[in-house]
């Protein structure tokens, strides 16, 4: 059994301060672990779970460069999402550096993927984006 993934698929069905509090804990006695169940609870695909103003401060927030690697290596229907939530110029210009950004290993996109989503998990401390961890199918309105 993976453990990290069974550790993360429960702790996205708890409150955030339990997540906090356990991962907190496991900070002290085995940071790796900690991060790499970090970075199962969130990855960047689940960008398209935040709302469009929470994804335009993420946006805002990101490294530009960050964001032409991670799309590259994102699905069409999310890159679509975070190009509409950029202004035109902005949109642009991204457009224009993915139609030329060379091929990379998938790894290295995902690497820098990681940088984007840290840079939310830090906004969300912030309180200016808030991370939707009900994966239960239970529907918000």
């Amino acid at each position: 059994v993976d453990g990290p993934k069974a550790a993360a698929d429960i702790l996205k069905r708890c409150g955030a301060s339990l997540e906090r509090n356990v991962l907190d804990r496991m900070d002290a006695q085995a940071p790796e672990l900690a991060e790499k169940i970090r970075d199962l609870m969130f990855t960047f695909a689940d960008l398209d779970k935040l709302t469009d103003r929470e994804l335009q401060i993420v946006l805002q927030e990101a490294d530009q460069k960050d964001l032409v690697i991670s799309m590259k290596a994102c699905s069409e229907d999310l890159r679509q999402r975070l190009l509409q939530n950029l202004s035109a110029e902005t949109r642009s210009f991204l457009s224009e550096e993915l139609k030329h950004l060379a091929t990379m290993r998938l790894s290295e996109a995902e690497e820098v993927q990681s940088r984007v989503v840290k840079r939310v998990r830090q906004l969300e401390q912030q309180g200016k984006v808030t991370i939707v961890r009900d994966d239960t199918g239970t529907v918000w309105v």
